[in-house]
Parts: structure tokens; C-alpha cells; sequence
């Protein structure tokens, strides 16, 4: 993979350019090197989810659940300060099939030592995050943070819907009850 991925990058740099009828292999090879750094820059850190990660923070286990390569998607955790606060991390790229199949959602269950039905997922995909999770017997939370089209308080699947994580009422959670504000 190693080897392969350079040449590959560059291919989808050049391909993209070509798109806008662009043949310049110069720049398509610097943007696939730039585009490392770039990304990284662009990582945000979101004062709410600190703010309740803190809050529930040795109350009750927690766990990360993520599509993606390993590689990245850890290194996209460091960045943003997340590395330490969750007791399991579940990455599709280490597993060989990812999120919104249910046998990540089952894995991630099994590492915790909780049933599914018995787990909240909070995430931002509708279809990976959300659908994928109430198929997989969790209780689920979409995360809308840029508004979507649907519904304004419920997603097509009757899940509840936020745009902030400080909309959520911290006690009930530890509860096991999701109530929002």
C-alpha cells in the first residue's frame, strides 16, 4: 500500500484536473503532496463535544467508531485532541468493513462489554452513523451541525436530531436516558 499509494494519488490529482481540462503532471504531483498537510490544517476541534466528553468522562464507558484507514483516522483523533478519551476505538480500516454494515457497531459493543440496545451512538452521518446503528440495535443521535433538509427535529427514521452537543442534558445520559433540551 505503501508503495501504491503515492502513484494513485497523484492519478486522482491528475484526473481531477483533467476534469477542468488541466494536463500539467507537475502540479497534479504537488498537489498530492500538499494535500496531507492541507487536510490536516482543516481538522476542527469542537468546543461542545470537549465540553461533554468531559462531562461524561468516567461515568460510563465510551468508544469511537469510524470509517476509514487506521493510519488516518487516529492520526485525526490526535489532532484533535481525542486519543485519550475513549475507552475503545473501532476503525473500519482495521476490521475490513466499516460502518453502515453492522458487524463494526457489533464489534464495538463486544469491546465495551455492553448490548447494543443499551448504546447511544451520536454521529453526524444520517446513513453510516444513524440508520447504520439502529440496524445494528443501538439507540441513535444525528449530529446535524450544517442543517440538512430534512425534518427540523426528526431525521426520516424518527431519530432524534441536534445541531450542538450541548443541547443534550448530560445527567440523563449518564442515566442511560437521552433527553434533549
Amino acid at each position: 500500500l505503501r508503495a501504491w499509494a503515492p502513484s494513485y494519488r497523484i492519478g486522482v490529482w491528475e484526473d481531477a484536473l483533467a476534469e477542468f481540462d488541466v494536463s500539467d503532471s507537475y502540479l497534479g504531483e504537488w498537489m498530492a503532496e500538499q494535500f496531507p498537510t492541507v487536510r490536516r490544517s482543516y481538522i476542527k476541534r469542537w468546543p461542545d463535544a470537549f465540553r461533554v466528553l468531559g462531562a461524561l468522562r468516567g461515568t460510563m464507558p465510551m468508544a469511537v467508531l469510524t470509517n476509514g484507514a487506521s493510519c488516518l483516522q487516529r492520526e485525526k483523533l490526535e489532532a484533535a485532541g481525542l486519543e485519550d478519551w475513549f475507552d475503545v476505538v473501532v476503525v473500519s480500516g482495521d476490521i475490513g468493513c466499516g460502518k453502515p454494515d453492522p458487524r463494526p457497531f457489533a464489534l464495538c459493543a463486544q469491546e465495551l462489554g455492553i448490548e447494543p440496545a443499551e448504546l447511544l451512538m451520536v454521529g453526524d452521518s444520517l446513513e453510516r452513523d444513524v440508520i447504520g446503528a439502529r440496524s445494528a440495535g443501538y439507540q441513535a443521535l444525528w449530529l446535524d451541525r450544517f442543517g440538512s433538509q430534512h425534518d427540523p427535529a426528526r431525521d426520516p427514521a424518527g431519530v432524534p436530531r441536534v445541531d450542538s452537543l450541548d443541547r443534550l442534558d448530560v445527567d440523563a445520559l449518564r442515566n442511560g436516558r437521552l433527553k434533549l433540551d
